[in-house]
């Protein structure tokens, strides 16, 4: 019978059994209720659009085994799975290969500890904050639930169903749909949510939904019917059921009685899982609606009203009222309202500080940190062309970035991950306070006239314009070790903080300081203490004090005490909390106290403690650069995320200014760094302590959102097993090469639907299909030459018009392409398309061939040595299995390069420099050198791939990011001051200098944390979009996977 359930993808779960199929529970744990289940109409279903062939061949491979085994298997949670390799363990979200790996992976101690965890399990609990995005669990002592929009609290969920559907809410939740769809989202917002931390509890449902069958969502009205139907997991779905024909299986939506459902209240949407639920967070209309959401909250003034029978958003301090979004947002973020704003806190200080005055001045200090900082009202710049990175525009906000940040208050983070938590943590009320003064709402930008570009010429980017005038000064404050860098840590600091923490001690489960008797309960929060300012006050008291007893060396200062874990009690007590014991308070009987065997013992181990954390601690202090990514002058109130722009304003004279007149008055100030919410500063001396109370930073503190995460059990399973994991993404990989028949058959199929426009037209593959590192499912990425550029440059707007005008023969031929999306507003317009005859998936761009040559570059280097291929086609796994991939991280294109560079280091693989001298011909693509040699061999190398993948794991565990660049073109490292410095840049690189003396040609980004040089496209830093956060993750798990291998 267990050869029936795998079959069917069944497995025994508690109390009875599962179908991962169907997505459904069988309470009864006998065999007649999976007789029933799978014949119901919606298994058959689901399992005739399997493939027969495919299913007759696990059928077969399932003979082969025990009916003992297949127990085990079923028992584990592990189904047959022919998207996964055969067999696809459900615990540990692996695919696994042949039964022997199978029962080797249930033995397993990773396998074994997610099952416990799961099985321990026995409920489903609702988070702390709901998940609806849209509402928030208030502390009272009945649960309750407040409606944000509405200011209404209800207590259940019938009561919150019937508050949904009320005339006054759904009036209101109209400002939130028509949010433009072709904003950029921020680096932040593609973090992915951990299902595993995250719970649901279903809703009940009160009336029937419509379900899509062929994709297990669930949707409540025609309005979401019509747009699953359009969505890309339909057609995806539909393209793999092709032969059931696509118009029949676009109508599988049939009615569902779900007795629970997963509800996105503020999109009105709900689904029939936790795992679509999450799918539909992580989309960017619902994103961009979470976004407004916030804009709208989290200001005070902003509240909905009633007007003739209509709702509106009126704003408080400007009397006006808005009717959509647009005006909302253009309103809130235009100059006159920020001005208002900034008037009214500023008179709010002024009566705070005025009630206050009885207050001792030492807690009269104020700092203040604005939600939308407004630039500074001088009439003249010391730099014209600076940029207050605050001040955002309303044009760039609706079109461009809908950012949170620039929503946020001026300690905010701009890597923060707009998760479920994260938009409820600050959500506050809405007041309801009526107008009736009406005005026009208008825009405050004053226009002004826009010059067009030249044909093909690019304009000077913001960096470029910096860097020009600001690259030395960077390198000196931000690079070069000495007095001027701003990371520096000064040594009495270090001498003090080793002092602060060998007084440290365990105590009833957490931590204490003998200094200043306070407990701490994780080391974030003791780090905080060892740098406030009371206790190194009290430190330096405890110190100066020991220097009274330099010439009584018998008797015992409260530092001496401190030191060997004791503390005076009273005139007669000495406490030890060592020995937990009383001492009496005579330096005769403490000495001989301390010298017994069990409190040496004791505090022989504790000092052992004290020392590792002084070694994590100080390490933060050494490798500050690594720990700072948003970057804040009190002293000025302006915040940058980017190190340059900071130093830039560290030199202007309205900065000098401010700086000297605290300095009269006797303000000391200096740089500051807070690990926790990754914030580098300039400002008063005892600014930490008026950070660490900070709201924002309390949370950071508390949720360590910026702290390494742990590698997952998936990339610890990959390193456990190294050579089955190669060949088996080997053997996947090379499939794909196999299959160069289809894709030759493609690009004869996009020549010849465009021949009627572009009679000339050329299809050229490249990416990782080019380079022999793709899967059967990978996209094969073409250019398309439409009217032979491929040496030349297109313009974005040539571009726009390629693809708009062969976009039309795609859509006249239904049978052979389905268009599935048109990207015209990225920085590459893309055609996204399916070629029904052959299966694939393209994606077509219409730059120049420069790409092109980049992916044969790879393959070359590839077919020269097979270990390199090795390589990257399994770090760009390890790459996803510890979630650090992405186009805002390290991408397979990165990857790849970091691989042949280590091969070059090593001496086995030689510089794209030596290939260009090699091949002595010319090749000339966008202005760039393409002319290498495409035959090549490789030094020979002792070293199997296990050891290259050990040296490459401590090679970029111990490689200093914050010098130096990776160079693959030369084959050698650069430092990044040579980029500063442009006249010390190597000869080799005269293309490179020439181009930025002439041609306005973007600037290499040394000022990125992740620095590797595209070896044709010299301009190009491959890593510029990866951040701190991210790089420090990458170091750590490189340090953690070499102990592995």
């Amino acid at each position: 019978m267990f050869k029936k359930c795998l079959e069917n993808r069944i497995v025994c779960r508690s109390p009875g059994f599962k179908c991962y199929l169907c997505d459904h529970e069988i309470q009864d744990k006998n065999f007649i209720a999976i007789k029933k289940h799978i014949e119901t109409d919606k298994h058959q279903q689901r399992i005739n659009g399997i493939d027969k062939t495919m299913r007759a061949d696990v059928s077969r491979k399932l003979e082969t085994v025990s009916e003992k085994q297949r127990g085990i298997i079923a028992k584990n949670q592990i189904t047959t799975d022919v998207k996964h390799n055969f067999l696809y363990c459900h615990i540990c979200k692996c695919s696994i290969s042949g039964i022997s790996n199978t029962l080797e992976h249930i033995k397993g101690s990773c396998h074994a500890r997610n099952f416990s965890a799961i099985e321990n399990k026995n409920q489903v609990n609702m988070p702390k904050n709901s998940s609806t995005n849209q509402f928030r669990f208030d502390q009272y002592d009945k649960p309750s639930i407040q409606c944000l929009l509405c200011n209404t609290f209800v207590h259940n969920n019938q009561i919150v169903d019937t508050h949904f559907g009320s005339p006054l809410h759904l009036e209101r939740l109209k400002f939130f749909k028509h949010i433009q769809d072709d904003i950029e989202l921020d680096d932040a917002d593609n973090q992915q949510i951990d299902l595993e931390k995250m719970n649901f509890k279903p809703h009940k449902q009160i009336s029937k939904s419509l379900l899509c069958t062929l994709c297990d969502v669930s949707v409540s009205t025609a309005a979401d019917k019509k747009d699953h139907l359009k969505g890309k997991k339909h057609k995806n779905n539909s393209l793999l059921h092709l032969e059931n024909k696509i118009e029949k299986i676009s109508n599988k939506i049939s009615v569902a009685d779900y007795p629970y459902f997963y509800p996105c209240y503020l999109c009105e949407k709900s689904f029939i899982n936790a795992e679509n639920l999450l799918d539909h967070y992580q989309e960017k209309k619902h994103k961009l609606k979470l976004k407004f959401f916030r804009l709208v909250t989290k200001n005070s003034y902003i509240t909905f009203i009633q007007v003739k029978s209509k709702q509106a958003a009126k704003c408080r301090l400007c009397m006006i009222f808005m009717y959509d979004c647009t005006s909302i947002i253009n309103h809130t973020l235009g100059k006159k309202h920020l001005q208002r704003e900034k008037n009214s806190d500023l008179s709010m200080s002024s009566r705070n500080s005025s009630s206050d005055n009885s207050q001792s001045t030492n807690n009269n200090k104020i700092v203040t940190l604005r939600t939308v900082p407004v630039k500074p009202s001088s009439s003249k710049s010391s730099n014209p062309k600076q940029k207050n990175n605050y001040e955002t525009s309303t044009e760039e906000l609706l079109k461009l970035e809908f950012s949170v940040e620039n929503l946020n208050s001026a300690a905010s983070i701009e890597s923060i991950s707009v998760d479920v938590d994260d938009a409820l943590n600050d959500l506050i009320s809405l007041d309801l306070t009526v107008s009736q003064q009406k005005k026009l709402s208008r825009s405050s930008r004053v226009r002004k006239p826009r010059t067009p570009n030249a044909e093909g010429k690019k304009t000077i980017s913001s960096f470029n314009q910096n860097a020009y005038i600001w690259g030395k000064s960077y390198i000196k404050h931000c690079i070069n070790l000495g007095v001027y860098n701003i990371y520096n840590v000064n040594p009495d600091k270090l001498r003090l903080l080793k002092l602060g923490t060998s007084l440290i001690f365990p105590w009833q489960s957490e931590h204490a300081c003998l200094v200043c008797g306070e407990q701490f309960v994780n080391q974030q929060i003791l780090f905080e203490h060892l740098q406030d300012a009371k206790h190194i006050e009290n430190l330096q008291l405890m110190k100066e004090s020991d220097k009274e007893f330099q010439f009584y060396d018998e008797q015992f200062s409260d530092l001496e005490l401190a030191k060997n874990y004791m503390q005076e009690e009273s005139n007669d007590l000495v406490h030890c909390y060592a020995c937990e014991n009383k001492v009496k308070n005579d330096d005769t009987y403490i000495r001989l106290h301390i010298g017994e065997s069990n409190h040496i013992n004791k505090s022989q181990l504790w000092r052992k403690l004290s020392d590792e954390i002084y070694k994590n601690l100080s390490v933060i202090f050494e490798e500050a650069w690594y720990y700072a990514q948003v970057f804040l002058c009190d002293i000025c109130k302006i915040k940058n995320d980017m190190e340059i722009d900071f130093v830039m304003h560290l030199e202007t004279q309205k900065h000098v200014q401010n700086v000297t007149k605290l300095l009269q008055k006797g303000i000391m100030t200096k740089f500051g760094m807070c690990p926790v919410c990754i914030t580098c500063w300039y400002a008063s001396s005892d600014f930490y302590t008026v950070h660490c109370q900070d709201q924002l930073h309390k949370r950071f503190a508390k949720n360590g959102d910026f702290m390494v995460p742990n590698m997952t059990i998936t990339a610890l399973d990959l390193l456990e097993n190294v050579d089955e994991q190669i060949d088996f993404l080997l053997n996947e990989s090379n499939k794909a090469v196999l299959e160069k028949y289809k894709e030759t058959e493609l690009l004869k199929a996009i020549e010849e639907t465009v021949e009627s426009i572009y009679p000339n037209a050329k299809a050229h593959t490249f990416g990782s299909r080019l380079s022999h590192l793709g899967f059967v499912d990978s996209d094969v990425d073409i250019f398309l030459d439409c009217n032979n550029l491929y040496y030349s440059r297109t313009t974005k707007e040539q571009s726009q018009h390629y693809l708009m005008s062969v976009k039309k023969n795609f859509e006249t031929k239904p049978n052979i392409w389905i268009v599935d999306e048109v990207l015209l507003v990225t920085r590459v317009p893309i055609l996204k398309l399916r070629h029904i005859p052959t299966m694939l998936k393209c994606d077509i761009s219409f730059i120049n061939g420069l790409s092109v040559e980049k992916s044969k570059l790879i393959g070359f280097y590839n077919t020269a040595y097979s270990v390199c291929r090795e390589l990257i086609l399994y770090l760009k796994r390890w790459l996803t299995l510890c979630r650090i991939t992405g186009s805002d991280c390290i991408t397979t294109f990165a990857i790849s390069w970091y691989v042949i560079f280590y091969l070059q280091i090593k001496g086995i693989l030689p510089s794209v420099y030596e290939l260009i001298q090699l091949k002595n011909e010319s090749k000339i693509v966008d202005g760039w050198e393409c002319g290498f040699v495409d035959n090549f061999s490789a030094n020979h190398s002792d070293l199997n791939f296990r050891e290259h993948l050990k040296g490459f794991f401590n090679y970029y565990a111990e490689f200093d990011y914050k010098a130096d660049v990776a160079c693959p073109y030369l084959g050698k490292i650069i430092k990044k001051h040579t980029f500063a410095y442009k006249d010390e840049l190597p000869i080799e690189m005269q293309i490179y200098k020439y181009r930025l003396q002439v041609n306005y040609m973007e600037t290499f980004r040394f000022d990125s944390p992740m620095c590797i040089q595209d070896p044709i496209d010299l301009s190009q830093n491959i890593t510029k979009a990866v951040k701190k956060h991210h790089l420090r993750c990458f170091r750590q798990y490189c340090t953690e996977s070499a102990a592995k291998c």
